[in-house]
């Protein structure tokens, strides 16, 4: 396939989902494919975003360029198909037809590195160059032409997964993937289960998230399945990221993202990195994230098994079969319960929330007064922010 015509679907296939840190990659180097130099194959990694877009979108592609000649076909469908499994395939390329791979988190630098570990050639890549396209007019839906570059359209802190950031020098500055997707983590909630506990809301905070854990624990009820029901399910055979994903959270909900983008680059307050890095390890905000994650998977909370043996669809039925009140996950559960057979009506009471602030932030904004009191003082002023007040109208309000 040719690039130009990898670049094309890129652009129209973009324009049927927007952005986020899953991405796409164009295979040049492979072997010739037997459906023929127009088509592009593709190989998609299903994840929990389901299929049905994307078959719309190759519909569209082959309906809207069928006179020039070219077409796309979905040569694979794989749930777990991965970043990884992407740069072991890459190594084996020769026995390769796919020619646009859509990917689940795996940056191009990596990949770059990896294909050059394998070509051992300067200059060289299995992933295409794909500069030119970003710097080329946005496509429309009905083949206009818009009036930003793909490169002007999309967000500088999402391209970075695109961009080459390593050390090769001829791959600098170069794109060689595209984002197709925007997505978003945090906290999935069984609004049934905590309203029969005597909440009407969702947790703001870890304080209100751990008193609700405390209600829903101590009714000690079963479902409508017979099963025990229990505050917290986690996917924890096969997606141990959310017990990462969740302690940095509450890492930089705590730090705040200059001191947490400062741990990473190992920047200490004081001193040089070289002699103070270890330095940024000495920080309330990881104790804080400590303690919240050991609550929230203790033995008590965890729905059985979760922690170490159920996947991410069997969590997903614990949330959505109303066995548990909590699921630390990303929006596209919903999809995946609905591949699994849930009605839209079953999946009604199913809230996504982001993931509630760390409590002992009050004490580090210098709010006064009992613990409940700031706490309540706290959840005020989350909500001030997600209203979009600014601070002096939250401080008027709330007295903050």
């Amino acid at each position: 396939m040719r690039k130009k015509t990898v670049g094309i679907i890129g652009i129209v296939l973009a324009a049927v989902i927007t952005v986020g840190a899953v991405l796409f990659f164009v295979i040049p180097k492979k072997k010739e494919s037997p459906i023929g130099p127009n088509t592009i194959e593709i190989s998609y990694s299903l994840g929990g975003f389901g299929d049905a877009w994307i078959k719309e979108a190759i519909t569209l592609f082959n309906e809207t360029y069928k006179e020039q000649g070219y077409s796309a076909v979905l040569g694979r469908s794989d749930a777990a198909f991965t970043g990884d499994t992407l740069e072991t395939e890459l190594r084996s390329y020769k026995d390769n037809t796919y020619d646009l791979y859509f990917a689940l988190a795996k940056n191009s630098s990596s990949l770059v590195d990896a294909s050059y570990a394998v070509l051992k050639e300067k200059n060289k890549s299995l992933l295409e160059d794909i500069t030119d396209v970003y710097n080329s007019k946005v496509i429309n839906l009905d083949r206009s032409e818009g009036d930003q570059t793909v490169l002007e359209s999309r967000s500088e802190n999402m391209l970075i997964y695109n961009r080459y950031l390593g050390d090769l020098e001829y791959a600098k500055g170069k794109y060689y993937s595209y984002q197709w997707t925007m997505a978003y983590a945090g906290v999935a909630v069984n609004t049934k289960v905590l309203s029969d506990a005597g909440f009407d809301h969702a947790p703001r905070t870890t304080r209100e998230m751990k008193n609700m854990c405390d209600a829903v624990l101590q009714q000690n009820k079963v479902s409508s399945h017979g099963k025990t029901i229990y505050p917290i399910t986690w996917a924890g055979a096969n997606a141990a990221g959310y017990f990462e994903y969740s302690l940095l959270t509450w890492m930089a909900q705590y730090m705040g993202i200059e001191e947490y983008n400062d741990f990473y680059s190992l920047k200490p307050k004081t001193g040089t990195t070289y002699e103070n890095g270890y330095d940024v390890y000495d920080n309330e905000g990881i104790l804080y994230a400590l303690k919240a994650q050991e609550t929230f998977t203790c033995e008590d909370y965890a729905a059985e098994g979760t922690t170490a043996t159920i996947d991410h669809l069997m969590s997903d039925q614990t949330l959505a079969d109303g066995e548990a009140a909590f699921e630390f996950t990303g929006c596209w559960m919903y999809n995946e319960l609905i591949g699994l057979g849930y009605t839209e009506e079953q999946l009604s009471g199913i809230q996504i929330i982001p993931v509630p602030i760390v409590s002992e932030l009050a004490d580090k904004i210098g709010l006064i007064g009992t613990a409940d009191e700031k706490d309540n003082m706290l959840c005020n002023i989350i909500q001030g922010i997600d209203e979009g007040k600014t601070d002096e109208q939250i401080a008027a309000e709330y007295g903050a």
